[in-house]
C-alpha cells in the first residue's frame, strides 16, 4: 500500500525531531525558559546527525 507523501514525511525520525524542536523554538521566542532553549537544540542536534548518517549511508 502506498502512503501519501505527507504520511510518509512524517515517518522519518528525524522529519519529527524536527518538527519537535521547531514547536520548542517557537514556544521559547514567547516564554524566554532556557529549558525551551536547550530541549529545541537538543532536537536540532539530533536532527543534524540523523541526517548526516542518512547522507553517509547512501
Amino acid at each position: 500500500m502506498k502512503l501519501p507523501s505527507s504520511v510518509r514525511f512524517f515517518r522519518k525520525p528525524d522529519h519529527i525531531s524536527f518538527l519537535i524542536g521547531l514547536a520548542f523554538i517557537i514556544i521559547s521566542i514567547f516564554t524566554y525558559t532556557f529549558e525551551t532553549k536547550l530541549i529545541s537544540f537538543i532536537f536540532f542536534t539530533f536532527t543534524i546527525i540523523y541526517e548526516t548518517y542518512e547522507i553517509s549511508k547512501g
